[in-house]
């Protein structure tokens, strides 16, 4: 998987690139979507760190 880093209006996001079901089979969820991609993200709740997914949206 590749490591990519995209800007939106809510922010700039690192994360890795995945297909759809690769992100829900890794444990994201979805967060918001841009318009490239669809943003998940998936929180360790003891840590609160978020590692984010970008799967790339079919129009």
């Amino acid at each position: 998987m590749e490591t990519i880093t995209v800007t939106t209006p809510r922010g700039t996001f690192t994360g890795l690139l995945m297909t759809r079901q690769e992100a829900k089979e890794k444990g994201y969820g979805m967060y918001f979507n841009d318009n490239i991609y669809d943003i998940y993200t998936n929180v360790d709740v003891k840590t609160w760190h978020t590692d984010f997914a970008f799967v790339k949206r079919c129009n």
